[in-house]
Order: structure tokens, then C-alpha cells, then sequence
């Protein structure tokens, strides 16, 4: 392979990474929008609940779980949360929980 088809390898390889990135980005924007109009009253602005029986969402054991339980809580509701479903669509849930993984 040719040094020039190998620098357009790359270019592309850095083209993409900066594009994951900036979606990265942008996803953590939204998601920390969507928080704080959604999840913060209960939850806190920085995750660790400010009610009794709500879960601090900065612990491992929230940090550490996949992403499709967390959207079933999101989606379904629990205890006293309620039902996002309808309110969320599934794009603006994984944003949350991108967002909510920054806060630990």
C-alpha cells in the first residue's frame, strides 16, 4: 500500500473519531439538559439524590450497569419515579445516561 493511500486511511480514521466525538459531545449537552429538566429535582444536579429512597445515580452500582436496564427503569418508572416513557423518546434516554456516567 502506498504512503498516500495510507494518509487517506488516516485522514478518514481521524474524520471519524472527531465525529464520534463531537457526537459524544453534543449527546452530553442534551443529556445534561434533559437531567436537570427531568431527573434533578429528585435526583440532584449532581446525581446523589436529594429525597430519601432515591438512589445516588454517582454510585458504582448505578455507574456500573449496562444501559438497557437503565432505560427500562427510565422507560417503565420505579417506587416513586415515574414513567418517562412518552415524555423520552429512546435517543433523549441514552443521552441521560450518558450524561448521568459523567457524574461519578
Amino acid at each position: 500500500m502506498s504512503i498516500f493511500k495510507l494518509s487517506k486511511v488516516a485522514a478518514a480514521s481521524v474524520a471519524c473519531l472527531l465525529a464520534l466525538s463531537t457526537q459524544t459531545v453534543l449527546a452530553a449537552g442534551n443529556g445534561q439538559q434533559l437531567y436537570q429538566k427531568n431527573c434533578a429535582s429528585c435526583h440532584g444536579a449532581n446525581g446523589l439524590g436529594q429525597m430519601k429512597g432515591v438512589p445516588n445515580l454517582a454510585s458504582f452500582d448505578v455507574f456500573s450497569k449496562p444501559d438497557q436496564p437503565l432505560i427500562e427503569v427510565i422507560r417503565s418508572g420505579r417506587n416513586t419515579m415515574p414513567s418517562f416513557l412518552g415524555i423520552l423518546n429512546d435517543r433523549e434516554i441514552r443521552d441521560v445516561i450518558s450524561y448521568v456516567r459523567t457524574l461519578r
